[in-house]
């Protein structure tokens, strides 16, 4: 079976193992395209390698039995923690809807190197595109290659937040999410801490794959190859660095955005390159509306999850000079009633709240030292504004 594990990319880095004398800004609370898979037709190759086209045979030891035709299997490439993949993809149907054959080539904004933190962007898309020819596995023009067709987008937003907020803010999404809580992961292991919306395979165009991650712990530790060789010596500052990413899954999904008026449709690599951020930010808080935005009341209020929401929504509260019972009839007076509710189960629901309401009142003025809650909530609460979640879920009335 043809196979390819690791080829040398030669890498040419400037001043690799020079000291670093300024440190390396990262974009904040900035849209970037992370990745993609850019789906090349075949018409547009001069050549195409033989390990992405061929068929290859399995044969038995038994003569009995006979051999097998293979389809081509993807030609994966890895170096210093940059991976690349080729593919051979047929019957996909293209923007018009007729089945064609491409060349599925993923790629990442690891191929720039150096420039990592910089995304996928038109002043830099020449740099991959020449990157990419260099291991020849192709050829095409650099126009037909910006015509060629794009999905599985992943775009991304870094910001800095201490884990203990951070873990504020996935606990506050989780009970947010509501009926949605079913497509929710939260993962929490010593190389990475964060939560998956949905998955990457079973997502769908009202469902996107969304993934909010520590990217600290992600590049010491999955990405620790490609750090210490790219990104180490320029002095970074990655303490605390998080990351939320999500993903345009394919021409469907692009249809719904285009039909929501969050972006025009962009079929080719060319016309997703000319978005601009604004664009790019509206689709990621869009996404996260579909999983926070369905109810503005927590349903729930047993749950351990949600007491430091809770926290949040009783602090502010009082930093607005609000009593008890104001907070318990902001707080109650519309929660959410399923529909297969009794009446009985919904008022001792009611009843379990402004108990919890209380006591968390009580335990917070008993401090009388809040400042660093109320702080850390409104740090929280703005990484939460940013990502898409909508104000009215947040503070669910206004004072």
């Amino acid at each position: 079976m043809p196979k390819i594990n690791e080829l040398s990319l030669n890498p040419t880095i400037s001043n690799k193992n020079s000291v670093a004398t300024s440190t390396l800004n990262i974009p904040i609370n900035t849209p970037l395209i992370d990745s993609l898979g850019i789906y090349i037709p075949f018409d547009y190759l001069s050549e195409v390698h033989y390990e992405i086209t061929d068929s290859w045979y399995k044969y038995y030891n038994n003569p009995n039995e006979y051999s097998e035709e293979q389809s081509p299997s993807p030609v994966k490439i890895e170096y210093n923690g940059i991976s690349l993949r080729f593919q051979k993809i047929e019957n996909r149907p293209n923007k018009n809807r007729i089945s064609n054959t491409y060349l599925k080539v993923t790629v990442s904004a690891k191929l720039l190197q150096q420039n990592y933190f910089e995304g996928i962007n038109k002043t830099n898309i020449k740099q991959i595109y020449d990157y990419l020819l260099e291991h020849k596995m192709f050829k095409i023009s650099y126009e037909n290659f910006l015509k060629s067709e794009v999905g599985d987008i992943d775009i991304c937003k870094n910001y800095y937040l201490s884990k203990d907020n951070f873990n504020l803010c996935i606990n506050t999404i989780k009970a947010l999410s509501q009926k949605n809580f079913k497509y929710l992961n939260h993962f929490n292991k010593k190389t990475n801490t964060g939560l998956d919306l949905n998955t990457r395979i079973k997502a769908s165009p009202s469902r996107p794959y969304i993934k909010l991650y520590h990217k600290e712990l992600e590049l010491l530790h999955k990405s620790d190859l490609f750090y210490n060789t790219y990104l180490k010596y320029q002095n970074p500052i990655i303490t605390n660095l998080v990351r939320v990413e999500a993903t345009i899954k394919n021409s469907k999904h692009k249809d719904r955005l285009s039909k929501y008026k969050i972006m025009s449709k962009c079929d080719t690599l060319e016309q997703l390159l000319n978005i601009d951020k604004n664009t790019l930010n509206n689709f990621i808080q869009f996404s996260i509306n579909s999983y926070t935005t369905a109810m503005s009341k927590l349903k729930t209020y047993t749950h351990s999850m949600i007491t430091n929401s809770l926290k949040h929504l009783i602090i502010k509260h009082i930093k607005d000079n609000k009593e008890l019972d104001y907070i318990l009839f902001a707080e109650t007076n519309d929660t959410y009633k399923s529909p297969d509710q009794s009446l009985e189960a919904y008022l001792k629901q009611v009843q379990r709240h402004k108990k919890l309401l209380t006591e968390l009142y009580h335990e917070i003025k008993e401090k009388k030292q809040y400042s660093n809650e109320i702080e850390n909530n409104e740090i929280c609460q703005q990484f939460l504004l940013n990502i898409g979640v909508k104000q009215h879920d947040l503070n669910r009335r206004k004072s």
